[in-house]
């Protein structure tokens, strides 16, 4: 396997891993949000809860740039060392 190849193969498994990741993260907090939260506030007179998907796609990027960055950095390292 060459260097270009194996940088290329890290490179589209951690991606493909935080795109699941992402996934599994909205998919997970809407089924809890619109299941559990909700039936939970209903019982409830006082409670209120607005949900906002802000955080994870605040996250969303910074996710993607360590997935791209974290690999090349670790491919560098490694060949300086051997």
């Amino acid at each position: 396997m060459t260097t270009k190849s194996d940088v290329q193969m890290r490179l589209i498994q951690d991606r493909h891993r935080a795109v699941i990741t992402l996934l599994l993260s909205y998919f997970i907090s809407f089924v809890t949000i619109s299941i559990g939260i909700k039936a939970y506030l209903e019982t409830q007179r006082l409670a209120t809860y607005q949900f906002t998907i802000m955080q994870l796609l605040i996250a969303t990027p910074i996710l993607i740039l360590v997935c791209v960055f974290v690999p090349m950095g670790r491919f560098e390292r490694m060949q300086n060392v051997y």
